[in-house]
């Protein structure tokens, strides 16, 4: 049973679909993430497909342009983030602070990929980092309020 999963999860390993989005860089320093449209022109954070597009409940470009920085807690530390938004979109994601469990380490590159699609707090968050997921939800919550128009 036990070499079983171990095949599943090279498997899985070998196969790319556990791999976490390419383009965030890891500062050497302090091992904080980003990501942003420059860094990964595969992510498609437009969600638009045709004309009058809605994206995440938001009209296209519903934010002021600038920088909005929010930061929550969790029982593992301190999860902050810092958005920039360009035209009035969510351009770039940068992770100011994130707690020191493996689960929130992991999860940060797919938290930061699922909010520039959508463009608002309403995310599916990463299963088995609950805590990670809900401190960056309360986050983008936040900045949403800071940044509307």
């Amino acid at each position: 049973m036990i070499i079983v999963f171990w095949g599943f999860l090279n498997q899985i390993h070998d196969s790319g679909a556990a791999s976490p989005v390419s383009s965030v860089n890891q500062k050497p320093g302090n091992n904080i993430s980003s990501l942003s449209n420059q860094a990964n022109p595969s992510v498609n954070n437009t969600g638009c497909m045709g004309n009058g597009c809605v994206v995440g409940g938001n009209m296209m470009g519903a934010y002021k342009n600038g920088t909005y920085s929010a930061s929550s807690q969790t029982p593992w530390g301190n999860f902050g983030i810092s958005i920039s938004v360009v035209n009035g979109r969510w351009d770039k994601i940068n992770f100011d602070a994130i707690p020191q469990s493996p689960p929130s380490r992991h999860a940060a590159n797919s938290l930061a990929a699922q909010a520039l699609v959508a463009q608002n707090q309403n995310i599916d968050g990463v299963s088995g980092a609950t805590y990670a997921s809900n401190a960056f939800r309360d986050d983008l919550g936040q900045i949403v309020n800071q940044s509307k128009k």
